[in-house]
């Protein structure tokens, strides 16, 4: 689906925010790769929602259908973290949030690769402390993550 030409109009954006709303769509990965493509070289991408945990999940889960139809499932953080490097960004800093009760959370920020500059950043896995190499195939565009020891 093609953004509305309001929003296609004024792209590219320096920063697109996705904030609780990953649980509502059918396709997030499909939607945060639209948005993507909105975003200036070098551009910031941050997704936060809350997160898939606990044997408990599935159960509360329904729950949450049953009280909001427009619920379609929640990620787990290293799901946020895939999303949002398929679409195209390096992983900046991702961490969890606690807010009490069953709510947990995830933020993942990323950053638009940019083609004018050669293909090498860090990166750090949503829900890992350690650094991880992440490199570009300059012809494909396909990400490599390899996860370094941490000293």
């Amino acid at each position: 689906h093609a953004p509305p030409p309001l929003i296609r109009d004024h792209a590219p954006y320096d920063l697109i925010t996705c904030t609780n709303v990953l649980h509502y769509l059918q396709n997030p990965a499909r939607t945060v790769a639209t948005l993507h493509d909105l975003l200036a070289p070098d551009g910031t991408f941050f997704l936060v929602d809350f997160t898939r945990h606990g044997w408990w999940w599935a159960a509360f889960e329904r729950f949450l259908h049953i009280m909001d139809r427009q619920h379609q499932r929640t990620l787990t953080p290293a799901e946020m973290h895939a999303i949002i490097t398929n679409a195209g960004c390096l992983v900046r800093r991702s961490g969890t949030i606690v807010a009490g009760g069953p709510w947990r959370g995830a933020y993942v920020l990323g950053q638009r690769r940019s083609t004018e500059h050669g293909a090498t950043a860090t990166s750090a896995p949503a829900g890992r402390s350690g650094a991880a190499a992440d490199a570009v195939d300059p012809e494909t565009g396909a990400a490599t993550i390899a996860e370094q020891a941490q000293e």
